[in-house]
C-alpha cells in the first residue's frame, strides 16, 4: 500500500469481507506514527457505511464497532 486512498480502499474491503462473514472477526493496529492506523480505521468505518465525520480516538472506533455489532464485549475482567 503506498498511498493513503490505497488503505482506504483496502481498509473498506476487509470491512465489506468481515461484515458478510458468518463470524467476527478482531483488528489489532499496531505501527510506528504515521503508519496508517487511523487512516485504516477511517476506511473500515466508511467500508461499513459510515457516513460521518471521525474522531481520531481508539475509542470511537471501538464505540462504533460495538454499536454495528462488529464487537461484542461479554466481560471485562
Amino acid at each position: 500500500i503506498d498511498s493513503a486512498q490505497e488503505m482506504l480502499a483496502f481498509a473498506a474491503e476487509c470491512a465489506t469481507a468481515c461484515h458478510s462473514a458468518d463470524e467476527r472477526t478482531v483488528f489489532f493496529l499496531e505501527g510506528d506514527l504515521g503508519a496508517g492506523k487511523t487512516t485504516f480505521s477511517q476506511g473500515f468505518l466508511r467500508g461499513l457505511g459510515h457516513q460521518g465525520r471521525h474522531r481520531h480516538h481508539d475509542a470511537h472506533v471501538i464505540e462504533r464497532a460495538l454499536q454495528s455489532g462488529l464487537l461484542r464485549v461479554d466481560q471485562l475482567q
